[in-house]
């Protein structure tokens, strides 16, 4: 998916995988260059997606208005930088309750770039990235993520196994991909 121009784009409950983009963005590419443009990722799942470049699951290269709440972003691959997010550029993303691990790059394999952190993630590897509050969960914890599968809801998740750290670490905001 390329976000483009003054285009917008809300996502929830929608699981992004296994994309590969000969480019920037493995599920989503963000280059919007006026105002209104934006990506708002709710309730979600970007798993399993390749980027020839950076951000195997996202890439944010410009835009002002990005936001990702109760997203878990997992098992993606960059060749660069970013193996689950990459911002760069004029690139701006607020990230809040949300899982970003087992991403693999040659550099920053979960997220590179300067985020706006909207609290309570679990990063697993922050790498050079930078923007996290003291509501973060530690760099290097392990979310303990299950395989991506049917877990009982409308789509696909990565569950939460037995001894996750996401358990309950939520805002209360929406029911989570699942619908639980």
């Amino acid at each position: 998916i390329s976000i483009e121009d003054d285009h917008s784009l809300s996502i929830e409950r929608t699981p992004l995988s296994n994309n590969q983009a000969g480019g920037v963005g493995g599920a989503i590419a963000v280059s919007t260059t006026g105002p209104a443009g934006s990506l708002d990722i709710l309730n979600s799942t970007v798993s399993g997606n390749t980027s020839s470049s950076q951000g195997g699951g996202i890439a944010i290269t410009s835009g002002s208005s990005n936001s990702l709440t109760n997203v878990t972003i997992a098992n993606n691959q960059a060749a660069i930088a970013g193996g689950g997010i990459s911002v760069s550029g004029s690139g701006r993303l607020q990230i809040g309750t949300s899982i970003v691990a087992g991403n693999r790059a040659a550099a920053d394999a979960d997220i590179s770039g300067i985020i706006a952190s909207a609290g309570k993630n679990i990063i697993q590897d922050r790498g050079s990235s930078s923007g996290y509050t003291t509501t973060d969960f530690a760099d290097g914890t392990d979310p303990v993520l299950d395989v991506l599968a049917d877990n009982g809801g409308e789509t696909w998740t990565h569950a939460w196994r037995a001894g996750s750290p996401a358990h309950d670490a939520g805002n209360g905001i929406g029911s989570g991909q699942r619908g639980a």
